[in-house]
């Protein structure tokens, strides 16, 4: 269960992340922003990569601190939704 809750998580928080900078830049920055979060993952295997959180098993040190990164994650999500939001603000749609 803890696998499955921290791997849909981390894929929200990527998504997120990629949304946002696609909506304040382009969908081709986001889209780089978000390969290299995930090949800074891959090369240093710690906990606050949080795409490591779904190879939990494979990385005994991100298991042992899965609460650091689910805590990591939330304040991210939580932090790039207020930024969306005020970033909305500025910027008319119609």
């Amino acid at each position: 269960v803890l696998l499955m809750v921290l791997c849909t998580l981390s894929l929200i928080t990527a998504c997120i992340i990629i949304l946002l900078v696609s909506y304040v830049f382009n969908s081709v920055f986001g889209f780089i922003i978000n390969l290299l979060l995930f090949i800074f993952s891959i090369c240093y295997m710690k906990w606050f990569g949080f795409y490591n959180y779904m190879m939990m098993y494979r990385i005994p040190h991100v298991y042992d601190r899965w609460y650091f990164g689910a805590l990591l994650m939330l304040g991210i999500d939580v932090g790039i939704m207020a930024a969306g939001i005020i970033y909305s603000r500025k910027r008319d749609f119609l």
